[in-house]
């Protein structure tokens, strides 16, 4: 009778001790409010839910505890949640998935637990919200988003004020043939008409095919394609020639006929990096000449082969740059009317293309140089 009375005495001591193991745990896990955590055991039983995970997925107290966790996880319904659930068992590793509910971003982590680093014991599931990380994330790639369309806004207007330049000539030639026309007609001279038709229709297909080029050169195309490095400088050299040309700046272009330059990048995001060194340089030119009159103003583009790399530099014989330090930081200007965007977004743009674009001399020339992968 003792012996019976002593084991039962043991039984109960071992029953209260494992309990209160099994409070300790529960406090423990509870004292973390802000993260919702489920543990399971190696049968995929859950032994413990906290009130935050009952709360978040309106789950009575203490409803699944003992229940197979695929019970649960039918009732939540997140077919993406199987994903996680592909762990090596006898392996430490961690899986996570992020799931949308209603308005509310929930980051599920899914761990194995391992006894001496090689029993599988179970399984510990956390989740967090996220939303308030997500919405900055979402603020932050809208903002990028409006600085590039504020820089492509400024490069329209470079391009608007190019072709501006760029049609004057041969609208001018085509005036004077429409006026040479009506003048032989009064006159009644109808031998020189012809010549002059033709010339006038030489004129109009010079603008065609301008325009043609134009629109051609800013077609707003994201995406990854096999680009030609050499035609883009080509097509950007037709743009912003008749501009320099206006402000007497001479434009040089450098490049190894023998080699190819493709490169599978995004046209569009080249060019916008392009344009934006060319028209800095233009300003910095401009301003430069203003202050020395007896200066020969030159921008030159050198497209070369470095290593395993395509290299363009855009170099200018300005005064130069006397703080480096901050040239591609937002908001960064020495110009009197600059809004300091315009390096910051082609910087961005090369990171977007898995390219580099660094200040290669600040002065002497001043000369930026643009790397991407061949």
């Amino acid at each position: 009778m003792q012996s019976y009375a002593l084991i039962l005495a043991c039984f109960i001591i071992a029953f209260l001790l494992l309990k209160s193991r099994k409070s300790e745990l529960e406090i423990a896990l509870s004292k973390t409010p802000n993260l919702a955590l489920l543990l399971t055991d190696k049968h995929n039983h859950i032994k413990f839910i906290n009130k935050k995970f009952e709360s978040i997925f309106s789950l009575t107290s203490k409803e699944f505890i003992g229940k197979s966790l695929n019970e649960l996880l039918a009732r939540l319904s997140f077919n993406e949640l199987n994903q996680l659930f592909t762990l090596n068992a006898k392996e430490q590793n961690l899986r996570e998935v992020v799931i949308k509910k209603d308005q509310i971003f929930l980051r599920f982590r899914l761990s194995n637990v391992l006894k001496n680093a090689t029993k599988f014991e179970g399984y510990i599931l956390s989740v967090a919200d996220i939303t308030h990380e997500k919405e900055l994330e979402l603020a932050k790639i809208k903002n990028e988003q409006m600085l590039l369309l504020n820089s492509k806004m400024a490069i329209l207007g470079e391009m608007v004020s190019a072709i501006s330049h760029q049609q004057r000539s041969p609208l001018s030639s085509l005036m004077l043939c429409l006026d040479e026309i009506d003048e032989l007609a009064m006159s009644g001279q109808t031998s020189g008409i012809d010549l002059q038709v033709n010339r006038a229709k030489q004129s109009i297909h010079l603008i065609n095919e301008t325009i043609g080029s134009f629109s051609k050169f800013y077609k707003n195309d994201d995406s990854v394609r096999d680009v030609d490095v050499s035609q883009i400088i080509a097509e950007l050299v037709l743009i912003i020639k008749p501009k320099l040309n206006e402000h007497g700046i001479k434009l040089v272009c450098v490049c190894d006929k023998t080699q190819k330059f493709i490169t599978k990048s995004v046209s569009s995001y080249i060019k916008q990096i392009l344009l934006s060194l060319i028209s800095n340089a233009k300003d910095e030119l401009i301003k430069f000449t203003s202050q020395n009159f007896e200066a020969i103003p030159e921008i030159t583009i050198n497209l070369e082969m470095i290593s395993d790399e395509i290299c363009i530099s855009v170099s200018d014989n300005g005064a130069g740059i006397d703080d480096a330090s901050h040239i591609f930081e937002p908001f960064f200007t020495d110009k009197e009317n600059g809004t300091g965007m315009g390096l910051y977004v082609a910087y961005e743009l090369s990171k977007k293309l898995n390219a580099r674009l660094s200040l290669q001399s600040a002065k002497t020339p001043t000369k930026f140089c643009l790397f991407l992968k061949k």
